[in-house]
């Protein structure tokens, strides 16, 4: 009788290799990878315009599914309050998580360096230890901004147990004039796979009357005064 290993070296063994390049089944214990498909999620604190906001961007992905090689996140416009930033200020939160929710960070984000009036470096750093755990280098693209994260350290496989990273760039984004802002993230796996997704806002800017009330209906009269509304 013919004797036919598998991948893991079983005779008449059920292992298999997916498509991710691993042997998995049988008696490996593996489970075979699925689709690269990474959940992302942009929100804006306000969007009212020529007015500082929080930008929080939130990426999370499924257990089984190719490790994330590289991250890049733009805008058509708007900007970074880089001018105001020194190294060693706070800019904003993040929490990580790793191997599916077991390991959880609670870090800041730290300028590091501030290379120009168009670009900074900014630390993820744990709040207990502060052990680095990522770093972004943050840019004014004018229009628009970009933030590119650094690739993660190699951890000898290309397969995620599953995790989620939600950063929080605190009062620092500025918001362009009304009109559109679009949002583009582009992230890249390690076995060549790419996800773009866009997530656009609508930017307004709001009415004050003469009282200093927003979208108020006082005006001036005749005689030069504050009337109506709730004057």
């Amino acid at each position: 009788t013919a004797q036919n290993p598998d991948c893991n070296g079983d005779i008449n063994g059920s292992a298999f290799v997916d498509n991710c390049s691993n042997c998995v089944g049988g008696n490996t214990g593996a489970v075979a990878c699925i689709a690269f498909t990474p959940s992302v999620s942009i929100v804006l604190s306000n969007t009212d315009c020529d007015s500082l906001a929080d930008l929080t961007i939130s990426v999370s992905q499924d257990a089984n599914e190719p490790d994330m090689d590289s991250a890049l996140f733009t805008s058509n416009t708007g900007s970074f309050d880089i001018t105001n930033m020194s190294a060693g200020d706070v800019i904003g939160t993040a929490v990580l998580s790793a191997n599916n929710g077991a390991n959880t960070f609670n870090t800041q984000l730290t300028v590091i360096s501030v290379v120009s009036s168009s670009e900074a470096v900014v630390q993820s750093q744990d709040i207990n230890t502060g052990l680095v755990l990522g770093s972004f280098t943050i840019l004014n693209t004018n229009p628009g901004i970009s933030i590119s994260a650094t690739p993660p350290i190699p951890d000898g496989n290309n397969v995620t147990s599953g995790n989620s990273q939600v950063l929080t760039f605190s009062n620092v984004f500025v918001n362009p004039g009304a009109g559109s802002l679009v949002f583009t993230t582009t992230i890249d796996s390690e076995l060549g796979d790419q996800d773009v997704q866009s997530f656009p806002f609508t930017i307004t800017c709001l009415s004050v009357d003469c009282n200093g009330d927003v979208n108020g209906s006082a005006f001036v009269d005749n005689c030069s005064n504050c009337v109506g509304g709730n004057t």
